[in-house]
């Protein structure tokens, strides 16, 4: 019994093979044919999901320099290149916000709070926008005037007198949509 234990824990949990040059992730201890990692760690780079170096049998995050020094020349020069996408990315997303903040009402703008994406809103049209996001793709909904997040069944509650094109925005109070001015801190 206890050699069938250890055969066991000598297995790839990748290939399914008796470990052949055996890579231990350090973070986890969990070993993997140096191969197998190669290839999985490779195939989240092609992948450009470079925020999922977890180990791939129990998702832990795993010491970036460690994959790096199994990855080919090639991979490395990819992982860096997406990580410097990344950083301009969030860099230029900064700026877009600031933008946003500082134009909304002059450019009738409107942000969803699910995937940030930003909107042109269209004059005296209806107020409750459905975001059709590549994030979203239509799932989620949200108030064009003060970007909050709304469900189907807040279409209505959530403006006053429940006209999504004119009424005022209203605020959720002890699980009702009640007008601003009635609201009690």
């Amino acid at each position: 019994m206890q050699e069938f234990c250890q055969d066991q824990d000598r297995t790839c949990k990748i290939c399914m093979e008796t470990l052949n040059e055996p890579f231990r992730i350090t973070d986890c201890q969990h070993e993997f044919c140096k191969v197998c990692a190669k290839e999985y760690f490779e195939s989240k780079i092609d992948e450009r999901l470079i925020d999922e170096f977890r180990c791939p049998l129990c998702q832990k995050s795993t010491d970036v320099d460690q994959i790096l020094q199994i990855i080919d020349q090639l991979h490395q020069e990819r992982y860096h290149e997406q990580k410097n996408e990344k950083f301009q990315f969030q860099k230029q997303r900064k700026e877009m916000i600031k933008f946003y903040i500082n134009n909304k009402n002059k450019l009738n703008l409107c942000r969803c709070p699910w995937c940030e994406q930003i909107f042109h809103r269209a004059e005296n049209g209806c107020n409750y926008i459905r975001c059709h996001s590549l994030e979203c793709q239509g799932r989620n909904t949200f108030c064009a005037q003060c970007d909050v997040a709304l469900t189907d069944l807040d279409h209505e509650k959530h403006y006053e007198n429940n006209n999504p094109f004119k009424g005022k925005c209203r605020v959720l109070n002890n699980g009702e949509w009640v007008d601003r001015s009635t609201k009690k801190y």
